[in-house]
């Protein structure tokens, strides 16, 4: 609990507003993962293991980039999306990434109708975005 208190303390003291995206996904200050000073030293040996199994993974397949989307649907307005992106395992690990913008959405790019999502809810609010 020590932990927690500590670290939402150091956050209020900034001032700055909590991000709504954020808390749409379920990353709040209230789901910090760590209650105490042991548990924070285990989230960071898990992600030290996770961190050495990507890097093993780079240097046994000769690695030096991955090319990949950012995410399954183009820019959104600001602060309105709801999933983690594709971008986020690179952040837990400490990589860097980076966005570059090829094109511009053009009004054939956006998704004809929500109804057309065929994989669910979660696909449903993808297809969303997109309109």
């Amino acid at each position: 609990m020590v932990v927690r208190k500590y670290v939402l303390e150091q956050i209020t003291r900034t001032g700055e507003p909590l991000i709504p995206s954020l808390e749409a996904i379920g990353i709040s200050l209230l789901s910090f993962p760590a209650s105490s000073l042991q548990g924070l030293f285990d989230l960071n040996v898990r992600r030290a293991k996770a961190a050495k199994t990507y890097r093993d993974l780079f240097r046994d397949n000769n690695l030096d980039a991955i090319l990949m989307p950012p995410a399954p649907y183009t820019a959104v307005p600001l602060d309105t999306w709801s999933t983690a992106s594709y971008t986020g395992l690179w952040n837990y690990l400490d990589y860097p990434a980076a966005v570059i913008p090829v094109d511009q959405v053009r009004q054939e790019d956006h998704a004809d109708d929500v109804s057309n999502a065929k994989f669910g809810e979660e696909d449903a609010m993808v297809y969303g975005l997109c309109t």
